[in-house]
């Protein structure tokens, strides 16, 4: 019936936001694989020219950047990156966690807000 058929596009609407949730989250963690294997092939005076990836407070406005734009996923990774440099920054978390809220990833979020919670 047209109830049902209701709960069914909500069903997929959630399962498809949730994987889009994933797909940013598996992007953030390449992203921050190939970010390590650069490093790692740098020399100690290169490694200095890349000091805004590692500021949380750069990568929380690129993020913020990237979410006016309305590309929640690359502000997801953004934020990401920056809790990754700083894993207690509160502002990268809520930030992240709007983001979920905007391509439907409620988990993720929820997990977020938890964490801010703590």
């Amino acid at each position: 019936s047209h109830w049902a058929a209701m709960d069914a596009r909500r069903a997929r609407r959630a399962a498809e936001a949730e994987a889009a949730a994933a797909e940013a989250a598996e992007r953030a963690a390449a992203a921050d694989d190939v970010e390590a294997e650069d490093d790692d092939e740098k020399t100690p005076g290169e490694q200095h020219l890349d000091v805004e990836d590692k500021d949380p407070v750069w990568l929380k406005d690129k993020g913020d950047m990237f979410f006016k734009r309305h590309d929640f996923t690359a502000a997801i990774a953004a934020y990401a990156k920056a809790l990754k440099a700083d894993p207690d920054f509160l502002m990268g978390k809520l930030n992240r966690a709007t983001c979920f809220i905007m391509v439907r990833g409620f988990g993720a979020c929820a997990e977020d807000c938890d964490d801010i919670m703590r």
